[in-house]
């Protein structure tokens, strides 16, 4: 079964089982459990759960970068054309990588008197 139908299947079956008693829970739940294939905590939960908006709160580590700085690597990364290079020989662009980023960091810090605060100038990368 698609999710979707998974979806669909759930919610024809929640109002059931919310408005039954214990004895007719369970034997909704035995259904539900052979045609969806789900273990019967899981289906359980699945079947409590009244549709609730996903949480937008990111996990993981907060970026550390200023804006300068992701300003400057946005700029970088769509001078090199990085995202279409990706499709072509990873090998070719891992090899001339280095090259291209020295020579756009200094195209863009010279000609366009860009330089982002944050970010050190050096000879080679």
């Amino acid at each position: 079964m698609t999710r979707a139908s998974i979806r669909e299947y759930t919610e024809a079956v929640r109002w059931r089982y919310l408005s039954a008693t214990k004895k007719g829970k369970g034997k909704i739940l035995d259904e539900f459990i052979q045609v969806i294939g789900y273990h019967r905590k899981a289906a359980i939960r699945l079947l409590h759960r009244v549709n609730q908006p996903s949480t937008s709160n990111k996990r993981g580590r907060p970026r550390q970068y200023s804006a300068g700085v992701v300003g400057a690597l946005r700029l970088v990364w769509e001078a090199t054309s990085i995202t279409a290079r990706l499709r072509d020989s990873t090998k070719a662009m891992a090899a001339n990588i280095s090259e291209r980023l020295t020579d756009t960091i200094q195209i863009v810090s010279t000609d366009l008197a860009f330089v982002p605060s944050g970010v050190a100038h050096s000879s080679g990368l």
